[in-house]
């Protein structure tokens, strides 16, 4: 019988296997309904190579994602090149553009905007795309959280109380409205103690919301004021998944994983749940036959 142990590993004084490199146990001696046993267990070392591995898998899986969001939001492969690290130098205004991808979490809460102008030849579209890449490499979308939890596909029929998230919207107008109009003094603080206590709110309620309907997107599908402002920009938007029908099967694979319940067969602007699509190509991963 062939000896499968390394040759470098030996055994303790208890009769466990110990690793010859780390010298830490790969073997435990447990006593189990009256009867001693022994069982295998990790050492320092290969519990290392696992957690390599396991960060080499992470990796991978990120780039898969980062190169879906490019694949919808940078059509043209050369965008993809425009990033900061192939920036040659020439240009001292590119480090505006840095500092305004790098702050992009305080520039979306206070509404500020990059506007590139000049002549033909200066570079502005190499800014944005810079900015663009740097945006989608970093992916810091508020609703990623909720993907963390265990319902990605929902597991519950949709309820019919969507009409919630234009009452949300209007008690947020209201209140944006009145502060502004009303000449509020500490007004920056007022917003910013509003975006946290927001934020605190959107997490409560959207965790709440997802273990109660197993629905991670619950909140985004019923709540969510935003999508008052995002449902008519995707019913005419231009980057859409279509469905080519000549290898179609009806398998129903890519309605049982969207997040958002889209029926993505259907072509036409009027498909059911079309204005929720997020994008996330979940739908494009499960088609057997590649026609998303």
């Amino acid at each position: 019988m062939t000896d499968s142990r390394n040759v470098a590993d030996f055994l303790g004084e208890d009769g466990c296997l110990r690793c010859g490199v780390c010298g830490k146990r790969k073997q435990l001696r447990i006593n189990f309904m009256g009867r001693d046993r022994v069982v295998g267990c990790l050492c320092d070392c290969e519990a290392q190579v696992r957690k390599e591995k396991e960060e080499q898998l992470r990796r991978e899986e990120a780039q898969r994602e980062l190169y879906q969001r490019k694949s919808v939001g940078l059509r043209d492969r050369r965008f993809w090149e425009w990033r900061f690290e192939n920036d040659n130098g020439s240009n001292d205004k590119m480090l505006i553009a840095r500092q305004y991808a790098k702050n992009w979490e305080k520039m979306k809460k206070e509404n500020v905007g990059l506007l590139l102008m000049g002549p033909v030849g200066t570079g502005k579209s190499f800014f944005a795309g810079c900015i663009a890449n740097a945006l989608l490499e970093h992916a810091c979308w508020t609703a990623m959280v909720l993907d963390f939890l265990p319902y990605k596909t929902p597991q519950t029929e949709r309820k019919k109380i969507g009409f919630i998230r234009y009452i949300t919207f209007a008690i947020a107008f209201i209140f944006v409205a009145v502060l502004f109009l009303s000449h509020t003094r500490n007004l920056e603080r007022i917003m910013f103690i509003a975006f946290i206590v927001g934020n605190i709110l959107y997490y409560a309620i959207g965790i709440i919301l997802a273990f109660l309907w197993k629905d991670n997107r619950a909140f985004c599908k019923y709540i969510c004021p935003v999508t008052v402002f995002l449902k008519p920009m995707s019913y005419f938007s231009v980057f859409r998944v279509k469905c080519d029908k000549e290898k179609c099967i009806s398998c129903g694979n890519c309605k049982r994983v969207c997040p958002m319940e889209v029926d993505v067969t259907d072509n036409s602007r009027k498909r059911e749940n079309g204005t929720e699509c997020i994008l996330c190509m979940e739908c494009v991963k499960a088609c057997p036959k590649k026609a998303l």
